[in-house]
């Protein structure tokens, strides 16, 4: 069960489009770098988490699809960023991977 979105199954969250499930983690990634340049690192920290969350559940929709290392990256990159909220958050990782191209 997740923490954040506790009503949020594997099997729904893959009845989104993948591009939608990328925007939804980029936009906790936006709240992250909000929450920093107020000085809330706390709100930084919290942010991450959910990004983590979402993009954790994307990981297991896409276990044997193309983009799934760029994907695992994007998360390590999320991961240092929760464990350091006061480091700059890069816009780079804002916007996350390029969309592997993807069948269906």
């Amino acid at each position: 069960m997740s923490r954040w979105h506790p009503t949020l199954t594997v099997e729904r969250w893959a009845g989104f489009p993948f591009e939608s499930r990328l925007v939804m983690v980029q936009n906790e990634l936006s709240r992250a770098r909000s929450s920093q340049a107020a000085g809330y690192y706390g709100g930084t920290r919290l942010a991450l988490e959910r990004a983590l969350e979402l993009l954790d559940l994307t990981v297991e929709t896409c276990i044997r699809e193309p983009g799934l290392r760029e994907l695992l990256r994007w998360r390590e990159r999320i991961a240092k960023a929760y464990l350091f909220p006061e480091d700059p958050i890069p816009e780079d990782l804002v916007q996350g991977p390029s969309p592997a191209p993807r069948s269906g």
